[in-house]
């Protein structure tokens, strides 16, 4: 932990599903977890001018994971949530994908694959 906060010194951490580093801490079953979060904890509090610290996850399963430790209460002041991309807006993005690679699909009708047909399920 030590090492990547110190890598991202002068930036942005951004940690991915967070909660991942702590999945047993509240039962008691993942000490090394545990010791991860709390030295986190206090690399946030020792390194506040240098570094931003973004940790990332669903909802849910993020919010376990700030009262999983006292200390992310002072530490996390700042709380996001981004709404689900719809179906819609997922075509959109593959279309956006597709012509920076000179191709075009018609998303209106089903596709043929290897003898499977495949339908958007919006």
């Amino acid at each position: 932990v030590k090492t990547a906060v110190n890598k991202s010194l002068g930036g942005v951490m951004f940690i991915d599903e967070a909660y991942s580093l702590c999945q047993g801490c509240e039962s008691g079953h993942d000490s090394f977890g545990k010791e991860a979060v709390d030295t986190l904890i206090k690399e946030m509090e020792d390194k506040r001018e240098h570094v931003v610290v973004i940790l990332a996850g669903y909802e849910k399963e993020i919010g376990k994971f700030l009262s999983s430790n006292p200390g992310f209460q002072s530490r996390v002041p700042w709380h996001f949530h981004f709404q689900d991309y719809t179906c819609g807006q997922l075509v959109d993005i593959g279309e956006i994908f597709l012509h920076k690679k000179g191709m075009h699909m018609d998303f209106t009708q089903p596709v043929q694959m290897q003898n499977a047909e495949l339908q958007l399920l919006c």
